[in-house]
């Protein structure tokens, strides 16, 4: 998870979000049945091009490529289920992989919340021991989020370790060469897989960080 800015509101939300709300409200408030029509304009495709933009095409929370493991879901950071004046709010849509998605289901505790990768700086807060990740020191955030949304699941963890296996040539190049200019060049390649379009690239950052390899 790395931290993560929202972009300008789609225009679908500008024009829908305050009405869309009041509708869903009327519904529940009167104690009716949301038509299935309402409950998913959030999927509208502008808003899933944007969040899309928005994650670099990663799950906000596990840092996987969502078109290397399936379409992504449009994701609650507060569940739409406790809190349902949120459903359409842009500050409360992100995407997340469906397994991410469905670990934390429904899940809301203000005062045990998930790590919020908007406002969090989760860069703080998860600590990376080669494929491991685990939760610095004091941050239950950190440590509630690893949990629930199980970030070292056998299938991740083997991702982000053959990730890990796949770079490991490139830093021991890195490492021997005594060409300036190759080690420079290798460094480049180093760095710029840090960047946050990148898979995994908090582990990357971190795991480079401790062999001292920065630009």
């Amino acid at each position: 998870m790395i931290t993560l800015t929202k972009r300008k509101k789609p225009n679908v939300l500008v024009k829908n979000e305050t009405n869309w709300t009041n509708e869903l409200m009327d519904y529940l408030n009167a104690s009716k049945k949301v038509p299935e029509s309402l409950k998913g304009k959030y999927r509208h495709t502008e808003i899933k091009t944007e969040l899309l933009k928005e994650t670099n095409n990663k799950c906000a929370y596990c840092e996987s490529k969502i078109s290397h493991i399936d379409y992504g879901d449009i994701e609650h950071i507060l569940p739409k289920s406790i809190v349902p004046d949120k459903t359409f709010l842009w500050e409360n849509l992100t995407i997340g992989c469906t397994i991410c998605n469905q670990n934390k289901t429904n899940y809301y505790n203000p005062n045990f919340p998930l790590l919020n990768p908007y406002t969090d700086k989760p860069e703080e807060k998860l600590l990376f021991a080669g494929p491991m990740v685990v939760a610095a020191v004091g941050s239950q955030s950190a440590s509630i989020t690893i949990k629930k949304l199980d970030l070292n699941r056998p299938a991740l963890f083997e991702k982000r370790h053959d990730f890990l296996n796949k770079i490991e040539p490139l830093i021991r190049q890195y490492e021997l060469t005594n060409d300036a200019t190759l080690r420079q060049l290798l460094l480049d390649d180093l760095i710029a897989s840090t960047k946050p379009e990148h898979e995994y690239s908090l582990m990357l950052k971190q795991f480079l960080a401790q062999l001292a390899i920065t630009a």
